[in-house]
């Protein structure tokens, strides 16, 4: 474990798929990651009597998803740079090389 230089903060190392060093913190967190059907769904945005405007996913497309699993859960740690103080900073001092 290592420590950020721009705000102190400790920190871990991963390699994402794409070969990049990221910098993530915190306990492992699970989440439920929406499947490729999912985010194919068709969305709608309606305005109600009531005048609430809402967004959702036509019922016709939500019959796919009976016998159709809607999220993969994974594990995984938050990324650094959401919670760090100086993240501004690092960005600036990227833009510079």
């Amino acid at each position: 474990m290592t420590r950020c230089r721009f705000c102190g903060a400790a920190i871990e190392w991963r390699i994402t798929k794409a070969g990049k060093r990221m910098p993530v913190e915190g306990p492992v967190v699970t989440i439920g990651v929406p499947t490729k059907l999912i985010r194919e769904l068709t969305k709608r945005t309606i305005v109600t009597h009531d005048g609430d405007t809402l967004t959702g996913h036509d019922l016709d497309d939500l019959t796919r998803l009976i016998d159709a699993p809607a999220f993969v859960v994974a594990n995984g740690k938050r990324p650094h740079w959401a919670t760090c103080t100086g993240a501004q900073k690092a960005r600036e001092g990227r833009k510079k090389r």
